[in-house]
């Protein structure tokens, strides 16, 4: 249900505030990590997908301020980014923090 012009400028508005709050407390626990946390590559990874958050966050608020077809296009693509690899990097994250080992897929291309 479609809202007044007034109410849709102040949930953009409410929106664009809740994702600059996330970011800024994700990059300020990614900073905490960077500056203290042990050179372990589990953490590296953890920075990675925190990393990836922060650019899915920023592109919703490139959406919002989006004035041209294009540029809410690569804001679009920005965020596709971000949102595509979170996945991978958690799964690789959760391996090496467990200690478990990758399993190895196998796959046989057509030549």
């Amino acid at each position: 249900m479609a809202g007044t012009v007034e109410e849709n400028i102040i949930m953009a508005f409410v929106l664009g505030i809740i994702y600059m709050l996330v970011m800024g407390a994700v990059c300020f626990s990614m900073a905490v990590l960077f500056l203290r946390g042990k050179e372990e590559k589990y953490n590296r990874i953890f920075l990675v997908c925190q990393g990836l958050a922060v650019l899915w966050c920023s592109s919703q608020v490139l959406i919002l301020l989006a004035d041209t077809k294009n540029e809410l296009i690569a804001a679009y693509l920005l965020g596709n980014l971000g949102i595509c690899f979170i996945g991978v990097f958690w799964y690789y994250f959760a391996v090496l923090y467990t200690g478990r080992e990758c399993h190895k897929v196998r796959r046989y291309l057509p030549v």
